[in-house]
């Protein structure tokens, strides 16, 4: 304990209710960031947007719907890492012009943020935050002035244009005297993303939008995680384009045999189906659908939270764009510069919720490895194990299965005290776990415990921890942790203290142990760490969602299977048996296999990738 969570963003196309589904993924995303939460929503004319401090479910109240109403939202939860805590740096950043308004969510930190603002306020740009998040949406807004787009449209009509021509001319249109349609603007505005990605450097996931279009970025090595979803219906909340794939089956004459309900159903689905394999001339992977809300988030369990399906991780250097086609939702990947994937080795280990997959790994997996890996370098004679509320379970539990040692309960967490919970000094913030924490006595009493926890950072926790378990009479207490000794800070997005605050590098672990109290210490090695995460998902069995909307399964045995879709691969790669549900729509190479990830390991030696 004792690392603070990055931030969490969601971003939403194509539901009527746009604001309210990303206020259910944002709950769910409530682990990443208790600080301050906003949603910022488009109904096709103008973004409206709500953002204040505090939490997700204190901020937003049923009347605020009304008011947020669209199709397209993007929400953010936050934990400061770049920027105080005030209202100026809550997300998501919108800037309104004439006729025209871009908002953006980031997690992550960018590492040369202050040479950006910089350059930045130099060509007069003016900033509102002392965030890093707002320099992206300026260097943005920056470079689509340069590429020759201007903020707003034009009102003056071309010859022959009708009023509601004119009017469908919506967003952001290029300044040269003259009406540009939305779709050029819209390639300006993706242009001008794409160089601005280029120029960013450190850990970012970002959603951005427009009043038409819906982007996804995450960095060239994939330290911050981002996720693809869809809903196909969204029950009083039907998504954009509903009813068009009805009238196809019309014109096609296929709802004409008088088929049931249900049969009608799948003939629906099947329809949409058709829009989900296309490909433009450039060979970049495109899809749409006629009645498919898509989705964006941190983690998959805010798509489980939305009622949707997880379709896959977006990839490193990888550009996501959702926006209206000729023939309903059309998404486009760009693939920008690629790095070795990096992703935070501490989203396995702490910030990310349990239920989550994160590129191909289950969370939840990854811990009982991490514990089983922990019983076999560190084995210690015991009666019970415990695991510190809420990251440390898993891996306790994975540890009590390799040692074959009891597992118990042991400490329960009160759930109505979070980080919001003010304690106005130091000394009343250290015995702050008292209250978040008590032990239980009669699983305890006499008894050897080993206390299965997920980091330790300054050491003032697991010595207050150590106390409550003496103190409901256990005999002995060993201190097992399922990460490495953290000794360097991260400059990437996590809120770590400096390296002289961090107990491991400044303490050998002998000393560490009678810091804290315990009758016996031991980390997790990094290289057991990593084998750990390696082995998860690598198994007989390999699933991969990834977005074909047939939903079509690939198998093989003993084998590699590759599916091509519009001129992008779909690799998958593992064992006696393959499952590949590959959803082309956006596309890109798509890694199956949780062998082909790797991790930013900089907490534990220092070494960062960027």
């Amino acid at each position: 304990m004792g690392f603070h969570d990055e931030c969490g963003v969601i971003g939403v196309y194509g539901a009527k209710n746009a604001a309210s589904l990303s206020y259910f993924g944002l709950v769910s995303l409530q682990h990443r960031g208790q600080e301050s939460a906003g949603i910022a929503v488009s109904n096709g004319e103008r973004i409206a947007l709500k953002k204040e401090i505090g939490l997700v479910g204190d901020i937003f109240k049923q009347a605020d719907f009304e008011r947020l109403s669209g199709n397209i939202a993007i929400g953010h939860v936050r934990y400061a890492t770049a920027g105080g805590r005030t209202i100026e740096n809550a997300q998501p950043f919108l800037n309104s012009f004439k006729l025209g308004s871009i908002a953006l969510a980031h997690n992550g930190q960018l590492v040369n943020h202050a040479e950006l603002r910089a350059m930045l306020e130099d060509h007069g740009s003016t900033f509102s935050s002392s965030s890093d998040s707002e320099v992206i949406l300026k260097l943005i807004v920056r470079k689509f002035v340069e590429n020759g787009g201007h903020l707003g449209r034009k009102k003056n009509f071309q010859k022959g244009q009708s009023a509601q021509d004119q009017q469908n001319n919506d967003g952001l249109s290029k300044n040269n005297g003259e009406n540009f349609s939305t779709s050029d603007s819209n390639s300006i505005f993706i242009t001008s993303v794409i160089e601005a990605v280029k120029d960013i450097k450190g850990s970012f996931a970002l959603c951005i939008m427009t009043e038409n279009m819906l982007i996804g970025v995450r960095d060239p090595n994939g330290i911050r995680p981002l996720c693809l979803g869809k809903i196909d219906r969204v029950l009083g909340a039907e998504p954009l384009g509903e009813g068009l794939a009805e009238k196809a089956l019309v014109e096609q004459g296929r709802n004409q045999c008088g088929c049931s309900e249900g049969e009608k159903e799948d003939k629906l689905k099947s329809a949409s189906a058709d829009f989900l394999t296309a490909s433009d001339s450039s060979g970049r992977s495109t899809a749409s659908s006629l009645s498919t809300t898509f989705i964006l988030a941190s983690e998959s369990c805010a798509i489980d939270a939305m009622n949707g399906s997880f379709v896959r991780d977006v990839n490193p250097g990888e550009i996501v764009v959702i926006k209206k086609g000729e023939n309903g939702t059309e998404i486009k990947s760009y693939q920008l510069e690629k790095n070795e994937k990096k992703t935070c080795i501490f989203e396995y280990v702490y910030f990310a919720r349990p239920d989550s997959v994160i590129d191909g790994i289950a969370v939840q997996e990854a811990r009982y490895k991490m514990g089983e890996m922990l019983a076999k370098e560190s084995l210690v004679d015991a009666d019970c194990v415990i695991g510190v509320p809420d990251s440390g379970i898993g891996a306790a539990m994975g540890y009590a299965k390799a040692s074959r040692i009891p597992y118990v309960t042991g400490i329960l967490k009160n759930k109505y005290i979070g980080r919001t919970f003010i304690a106005p000094t130091q000394a009343e913030r250290e015995a702050m776990v008292f209250v978040k924490l008590n032990a239980i006595k009669s699983d305890l009493e006499g008894k050897r415990v080993v206390v299965i926890d997920d980091s330790i950072v300054r050491g003032t926790t697991s010595r207050r921890l150590v106390e409550i378990l003496r103190r409901a009479g256990a005999k002995e207490v060993h201190f097992r942790v399922s990460s490495p000794q953290v000794k360097f800070p991260c400059h990437l997005g996590i809120d770590t203290p400096s390296k002289n605050e961090l107990i491991s590098s400044t303490h050998e672990l002998e000393e560490i142990r009678r810091e804290i109290g315990a009758d016996s210490l031991a980390f997790i090695s990094l290289e057991g760490m990593i084998k750990a995460l390696e082995e998860c998902s690598g198994g007989d069995k390999v699933v991969c969602e990834s977005a074909k909307s047939t939903g079509d399964a690939c198998s093989t045995k003993d084998e590699k299977s590759t599916e091509g879709a519009a001129g992008n691969e779909t690799a998958c790669s593992a064992g006696n048996k393959v499952v590949c549900e590959s959803l082309s729509s956006a596309g890109a190479h798509i890694e199956c296999s949780a062998k082909n990830a790797g991790f930013c390991t900089g907490c534990f030696n220092g070494i960062y990738p960027v």
